[in-house]
């Protein structure tokens, strides 16, 4: 860029300078590897975006769960009652077409299905005694043994879980 500054009695003088123009590409911010989502829960995903050149940003998803769709650039859904494992990909782009793209495991669990087959039954009383009496494995994830949703995996969802498989309780 050249400058060139003329005072009131004629007198002129230019400068130039140089101006170095960057665009940094966006990034995404979310630091995930797999999201856990409950059956018959409500799932959304919006990425955290850091761009410190451009505030607006074309979101797209190359890849999401067949049961979700696409509103408002996020990723929104009802979790099924059956597990299943899917990617989620995402790419965030700037008006430079600069990107960056993000890829996460979306696993739906079904709560109490503790060897994880997909049904509840007797199996999963087992393998759930197993885990706190017997040195077990424990339940993956392990979010699926707090069958009472209390934050806690302990003998108290073992009770829980038989009263719901044999005595018609919640």
């Amino acid at each position: 860029i050249s400058l060139l500054a003329t005072d009131a009695c004629g007198a002129k003088d230019t400068c130039q300078f140089m101006v170095n123009v960057y665009n940094h590409p966006p990034e995404i911010t979310d630091s995930l590897d797999t999201v856990l989502v409950k059956n018959q829960t409500r799932f959304k995903y919006y990425p955290s975006i850091l761009d410190p050149d451009d505030s607006v940003h074309v979101i797209s998803y190359l890849a999401y769960p067949h049961w979700c769709v696409v509103k408002n650039d996020s990723v929104v859904g009802i979790a099924p009652d059956t597990l299943f494992r899917e990617n989620l990909v995402v790419v965030v782009q700037d008006p430079c077409n600069a990107a960056d793209t993000l890829t996460f495991l979306v696993v739906v669990y079904v709560c109490g299905d503790c060897s994880g087959d997909g049904v509840l039954d007797i199996g999963d009383i087992v393998c759930e005694i197993n885990y706190l009496f017997k040195g077990g494995l424990p339940p993956q994830p392990y979010k699926v043994g707090d069958v009472n949703s209390d934050g806690v995996v302990d003998i108290a969802d073992v009770v829980y879980l038989i009263n719901y498989l044999f005595k018609g309780g919640p």
